[in-house]
């Protein structure tokens, strides 16, 4: 798909303003690349939290939101991972605790999918309580 996704979704992050918007650039070109192999595979998937409060609210990203957050049931999850992970640009990476091994196995959030170009950083904030 490397010369499909290049040509259909162009990896267009140099255009964002600041390092935010350059962020949000990347993860829309993920999230039109996964939603073009969902439906070609056929899996069913729903965004959902920040994301679809954005969507309705912002037609968009919620302003300051730096990530996109998507749902599918644990069967269309596993045919997502045999027919379309197979399928995804070179230059994205799905991350799980299969194929990263210093992805934590206790988190909710099962699988992402990663820019191999973009640098991230997860700041995990502790509260007291």
């Amino acid at each position: 798909m490397t010369n499909i996704a290049d040509n259909l979704f162009p990896d267009n992050r140099l255009e964002g303003e600041n390092s935010l918007r350059q962020c949000q650039l990347v993860m829309i070109r993920l999230l039109r690349i996964m939603d073009h192999l969902c439906r070609k595979y056929q899996v069913n998937y729903w965004i959902k939290d920040g994301t679809l409060l954005g969507a309705i609210r912002h037609q968009g990203f919620v302003p300051w939101d730096d990530d996109v957050d998507i749902a599918m049931t644990r069967e269309d999850y596993n045919r997502f991972k045999l027919l379309a992970v197979p399928d995804l640009p070179e230059d994205i990476f799905f991350q799980t605790a299969d194929t990263d091994p210093y992805y934590p196995r206790r988190r909710s959030v099962t699988a992402k999918l990663r820019d191999r170009y973009s640098c991230y950083e997860e700041i995990v904030e502790r509260r007291n309580i």
